[in-house]
């Protein structure tokens, strides 16, 4: 089953143990971390080991395994923003979250631009306003 969580005291009630936990990437945004296995909860972190990863050419995407990679890490729980109970629910999020992230930064490339030609249409504008204005 997955949880998406927001708060340390939703976390702090989860028996952790043995299931997946992903860290958001962005603060409110849905974009979350490699997926890590709990090893074992303490009151403030949790350690944890990354899961394993397959490059899927096909769909451009890491797909992750049961398997972990072995590298143990400490995170603390207030991160933890997602809890899975296997890798197929981890990838869906994965797959999810990259989908949100697209979205994100089209829309920022978006504003970008929108923003840089309400800069040029002001320059243009004092431009043509100086010109009008009786020299001396």
């Amino acid at each position: 089953m997955i949880k998406f969580v927001s708060s340390v005291e939703e976390i702090e009630t989860e028996e952790l143990e043995g299931r997946i936990v992903m860290q958001s990437i962005m603060h409110d945004w849905p974009s979350y971390r490699h997926p890590c296995r709990v090893i074992q909860k303490t009151d403030n972190s949790a350690i944890v080991e990354r899961l394993h990863a397959n490059y899927d050419d096909v769909k451009s995407i890491w797909v992750f395994t049961e398997k972990t990679a072995g590298e143990q890490q400490v995170i603390r729980l207030a991160e933890i923003r997602a809890v899975c109970d296997d890798a197929d629910e981890a990838n869906v999020i994965v797959q999810k979250s990259r989908e949100a992230l697209d979205e994100f930064f089209k829309a920022k490339d978006k504003l970008t631009v929108e923003f840089a030609a309400i800069a040029a249409n002001s320059t243009d504008r004092r431009k043509s306003q100086a010109a009008l204005r009786p020299c001396c």
